[in-house]
């Protein structure tokens, strides 16, 4: 469970530090229940991470706590193209359109190497990458920026373990 928070910490870091948040301005978090929440950004005071869950304190004085264990996927977006979670394949991949860095996080089974192959739609190959991975969840990031845009398919192998998403490059 440490592990999965400080992968969660570091998507949000990513997500707060690294990306301009100009279009973004609320944080969506989907539970597996089914519920969804939407926080706007002006209203967060501050985000922590204690124990298992997530604490957002708002600027109100409010606190709302969510754990890890029931959120499906946390984005920036208001669309479901925003994050692709596959939950059979235990993949999320992020942002989606994607400018220049496309995040994927994923489970693994074991440590080892894992094969990253992005296609365009003709079936040419137009970006290989290898990984190493951990047992558990593992965040891979991928520069796409060279790349022209268009749709694109990824093709994920960790061992006998293959996975395929599709993302929009902009």
């Amino acid at each position: 469970m440490i592990h999965k928070k400080i992968i969660l910490s570091a998507i949000l870091t990513f997500f707060i530090v690294q990306i301009d948040l100009k279009a973004q301005n609320a944080m969506y978090i989907n539970e597996k229940s089914g519920t969804k929440t939407s926080i706007l950004i002006s209203n967060i005071r501050k985000l922590t991470f204690p124990t298992s869950q997530i604490e957002v304190s708002k600027t109100d004085g409010n606190t709302s706590n969510y754990l890890l264990s029931n959120i499906q996927f946390l984005n920036f977006t208001n669309s479901t193209t925003g994050v692709i979670s596959v939950k059979d394949n235990k993949i999320i991949v992020f942002p989606n359109p994607v400018s220049d860095w496309l995040q994927i996080s994923y489970e693994s089974n074991k440590t080892g190497t894992a094969s990253l192959v992005i296609v365009d739609l003709q079936g040419k190959v137009i970006l290989q990458q290898y990984c190493n991975t951990i047992t558990g969840i593992n965040l891979t990031s991928i520069n796409v920026s060279q790349i022209p845009q268009g749709f694109y398919i990824c093709r994920m192998q960790d061992g006998a373990n293959l996975q395929t998403f599709k993302f929009l490059k902009n």
